[in-house]
């Protein structure tokens, strides 16, 4: 990369202003970068920086700082292409002290230093000091878009460079969007992209690695007719085209294309009788490809063989191309029976991925290749045969302990990525792994005295799987902004920057100086943790408690009888964890992917149908995934007074109306409630008490005859008349009609300790929303989806119940579960939410609620008393009116509800001024009614 956008390089002296008059020691300077300049066109590399270096003295010993600057930033470029960094940092840092001193503070200048910084950390796979680097530019860039605007040069290798800095931490959509503001600042700038030969490459490199193989290939295509000059470029272009090739399995156009790429790399050397180690590594890569793709094992081995020797010889740094060829021999080892060399290769690309210094996955400087030498790793040692118990179990763990690594890098890189789709697409990357982790949790668990240490494994896997980015960012954020006061919270952010800071000493040179800052730092930094953990042991304990999710301190949290059920599908069977005050249990139910997921579709299927349609209830399903679920682990459950379900998002069914031989539901056995990940539960309630009591709202409980209001979507949202009467059973603010707006919930929720709303919802195209009166035509004003609800501040909620169609219906995101309105409710802060898998019919929901509202302030837990409302609603007439289908009473899910309402309500504080005048407002409104009721009808809010 770095030799493809240096060429051009040196020619930003050519921009260096020319003025009227020049005086001797600027001529002489600009004679030297001249000379410089052709050097470095033959490639005289030597050459062009000694000129450099007499350019810079003259410069330095004049004070002419803007020649200065750039001469420093040319010179470490051309340093870093010769794999010189330490010299080139150096450089930088003088560059930098020039800045400081020039009066003239530039912004170009300063970008131009910053970028160069990152193209040198990112040489030597320094990817944290790299990405600060890049992160400064994009922060000029922000500050000051006018300056930039025309910096067309050092803008466009600023995001073409970053692009290649994605890919590297597999933020392919991010690196798709930087190459796109690269061609499009191109085209504006040239009004063509037949320039864009670069970034054309780096964007088809990107949809490579998503697999949009005919976007890459045209792409590839292009840059590659744009390069036709410049055979060697050509043939850099061409080899990442064989690649394409290879991964859709088309040997023949592959070795096509390899013709095509060998044939420019001679027309160079003839132009040029000078090698180029790195195209002729790529060829000899991609030879070594073509011939496994063809099937001519003995000529590739050989091939991957030479290729190894010579990359050796040439290239000392850590590179993904030799990952690749020996991951390439271990399958052909293999493929021959030879574990102990398919082995040997192995190891040899996990070191190779892992960097010389790195001690652990957090340091890897190829984190991208590293996953793929982990994974693969991992797959090789699972089913790898084994002559005895002994090496099955060695074996065993070290696979262990690399899908782990691999799925930590993962959620590291994830964390990292800024667009959504890249998010999406790592954790599609680390949702493969789970099966196999989980199911070698399972296999060393039963090994004698091993159950307990490989029970904690998987019980930490469970949460991962569940939740494995939002929990870490919201457990943050959340003790945080509960446990320290905001002075601390400032530091806290000081202190994140400092990090970056460390990382940039640590990626430094020994220098005595630096050494010492760096001691310095991580002294504070230690210093800063003990000190808060010790002033303010909450915050410690929770940290500690969350962040290592131990089964010994999660039982803790458990209920005298609770039973927490962990699901986890496998292709060999359904994995489930039971965890008790006193034992943790962990099994293997023998059922095949297909007959579990045909069982929960129908079960699904049969109880989410209104019976006023389909008829009367057929609960075989429900005793069908009754015997699939729960009857393998009875004897874990049979005594449970309550049961907590951590279930799969995607499952979405309500465990209350399941059925064993006898007919008893489980409601009618024992509690029941769900969690949406294990270490939410570990998050400690703030006491934060509330203003008011309750809260409730029905924007479509006040009826005026108007009808149904019609969505500009076309959507109908009919009055529900049995919401108004099912909003009264709570008391406190209620809001009907018209007066029941989103901005009024948005004010009033953050302050109240019970919230209900019973109301509509509207499916949009990723999220579910609810719905508040319409009293204005743009939905911005009454619908509230997920991703806005999260971020209000509900930490005085400690009940919100969501009256309203499939809340918990939304996107699935892997690695975070449903993206849905119960959820959201629950990262705002919200301690227990009822929401709902299907669709309800309002009037048996108002009635089960009048069972179920009035008990919450008993002193019970909220959900003890949803099971008890719900038995009562059952054996009630009105109940069995409803003929005691599950549709109208298990359409509820609560998540949480383990708390007992408390009664520390704030009322405002009242002036003896403030109730005096409340009461004259009072008497005069009085007044006011009494003169007009006689002269206009009484209306009610509404639509």
């Amino acid at each position: 990369m770095i030799k493809c956008t240096l060429l051009l390089i040196i020619s930003i002296v050519c921009q260096l202003p020319v003025l009227a008059q020049v005086n001797p020691v600027e001529q002489q300077i600009t004679k030297f970068l001249a000379r410089s300049d052709q050097a470095f066109a033959k490639n005289n590399l030597d050459a062009s920086c000694k000129l450099l270096d007499k350019a810079l003295l003259i410069s330095d010993s004049a004070r002419l700082f803007k020649y200065s600057i750039m001469i420093c930033v040319d010179y470490a470029n051309i340093e870093t292409q010769r794999n010189r960094q330490a010299k080139a940092l150096q450089l930088l840092t003088k560059a930098t002290t020039y800045s400081n001193q020039f009066k003239d503070k530039s912004v170009r200048r300063k970008f131009m230093i910053y970028h160069a910084s990152a193209e040198t950390y990112y040489s030597i796979t320094r990817l944290d000091s790299a990405n600060y680097y890049f992160n400064q530019c994009a922060n000029l860039i922000n500050a000051y878009p006018d300056s930039l605007k025309s910096f067309n040069f050092y803008m466009n290798l600023y995001y073409l460079s970053r692009s290649y800095l994605a890919q590297e931490t597999m933020a392919f959509h991010e690196s798709i969007s930087l190459n796109q503001e690269a061609i499009r600042r191109y085209n504006i700038k040239y009004k063509t992209s037949d320039g864009s030969g670069n970034t054309l490459n780096s964007l088809a490199k990107s949809y490579l690695a998503l697999g949009q193989f005919a976007r890459a290939d045209s792409a590839f295509r292009q840059s590659a007719r744009m390069f036709a000059p410049n055979p060697l470029f050509q043939a850099i272009i061409l080899c990442n085209l064989i690649d394409s090739k290879l991964q859709q399995n088309q040997a023949k156009a592959a070795r096509t294309v390899l013709t095509q790429a060998q044939r420019a790399y001679q027309t160079y050397f003839r132009q040029t009788p000078q090698p180029d180690t790195d195209v002729e590594r790529r060829l000899k890569q991609a030879l070594a490809g073509v011939l496994l793709a063809e099937g001519n094992l003995s000529a590739a081995k050989a091939a991957f063989a030479d290729l190894l020797t010579f990359s050796q010889k040439h290239f000392t740094m850590p590179s993904a191309f030799r990952v690749d060829a020996h991951l390439s021999l271990s399958r052909l080892h293999q493929h021959e029976g030879n574990t102990a060399a398919g082995r040997q290769a192995l190891d040899a690309a996990v070191r190779e991925a892992y960097g010389p210094r790195a001690r652990s996955w957090q340091q890897a400087i190829l984190p991208r290749s590293l996953i793929t030498a982990l994974t693969q790793k991992a797959a090789f040692l699972s089913t790898a045969p084994a002559s005895t118990t002994a090496i099955r179990r060695t074996n065993a763990q070290e696979a262990l302990l690399a899908y782990e690594q691999a799925i930590d890098l993962v959620t590291s890189l994830r964390r990292g990525a800024l667009l959504p789709e890249s998010k999406a697409f790592l954790a599609q990357k680390s949702a493969g792994l789970y099966g196999p982790a989980l199911g070698l949790c399972y296999e060393l668990a039963q090994q004698p005295g091993a159950a307990q240490q490989f029970q904690q494994r998987a019980f930490a896997l469970f949460d991962k799987q569940q939740n494995s980015l939002l929990a870490d960012s919201q457990l943050e954020q959340q003790l945080v902004r509960q446990f320290l006061p905001p002075f601390l919270q400032t530091e806290f952010r000081t202190l994140n920057q400092r990090l970056s800071q460390l990382r940039l000493v640590r990626e430094g040179s020994s220098n005595a100086t630096l050494e010492a800052e760096l001691n310095k730092t991580e002294r504070s930094l230690i210093e800063w943790q003990q000190r808060v953990a010790s002033d303010y042991p909450a915050y410690g304990q929770s940290l500690r408690k969350i962040i290592q999710l131990s089964i010994v301190e999660y039982r803790q949290h458990l209920s005298a009888g609770e039973v927490l059920l962990c699901y986890a599908p496998t292709p060999s069977g359904l994995l489930v964890l039971t965890l008790d005050r006193e034992t943790c249990s962990f099994r293997r139910i023998p059922v095949a992917p297909e007959s579990l997921n045909r069982a929960i579709a129908n079960y699904r299927a049969e109880i989410s149908r209104d019976p006023g349609i389909v008829g009367l209830y057929d609960n075989r399903p429900a005793r069908r995934l009754h015997q699939l679920v729960l009857t393998p682990i009875q004897d874990q459950i049979r005594a449970a007074t309550a049961i907590t379900v951590v279930a799969p998002p995607n499952w979405q069914i309500p465990f209350e109306a399941l059925e064993n031989r006898a007919g008893r539901m489980l409601i009618q056995e024992t509690e029941v409630g769900y969690q949406f990940n294990l270490s939410g539960r570990l998050v400690p309630t703030e006491s934060r008490p509330a203003k008011h009591q309750s809260l409730t709202m029905a924007p479509f409980g006040a009826d005026t005859g108007q009808g149904p209001f019609r969505m500009a979507t076309g959507h109908l949202l009919p009055p529900l008349r049995a919401s108004a009467r099912e909003a009264s059973l709570l008391g406190g603010l209620n809001w009907l009609g018209r007066s029941a707006s989103k901005q009024r919930f948005l004010i009033d929720a953050p302050n109240a300790q019970q919230v209900l709303l019973t109301t509509h919802t509207y499916a949009g195209e990723r999220e579910t929303a609810l719905v508040f009166h319409p009293s204005k035509p743009d939905e911005s004003t009454y619908l509230l989806y997920p991703s806005e609800l999260q971020h209000v501040d509900l930490r005085a909620l400690e009940f919100a119940g969501l009256s309203a169609c499939a809340t918990e219906k939304g996107i699935q995101v892997v690695g975070d579960g449903v993206h849905s309105l119960g959820r959201a409710m629950a990262w705002a802060g919200a301690r227990s939410v009822t929401c709902s898998w299907f669709p309800i019919n309002d009037k048996a929901q108002a009635l089960m609620a009048s069972y179920f509202y009035p008990k919450l302030t008993n002193g019970k837990s909220v959900r003890e008393n949803l099971r008890q409302a719900r038995l009562d609603f059952l054996a009630s007439a009105e109940g069995k009116r409803y003929s005691g289908h599950p549709f109208y009473w298990a359409s509820t899910a609560l998540y949480g509800g383990h708390n007992i309402l408390s009664t520390n309500i704030i009322w405002p504080k009242s002036q003896p001024w403030a109730i005096g005048l409340g009461l004259f407002t009072c008497f005069l409104g009085l007044v006011g009614w009494v003169f007009f009721r006689q002269k206009s009808l009484p209306r009610t809010n509404g639509f």
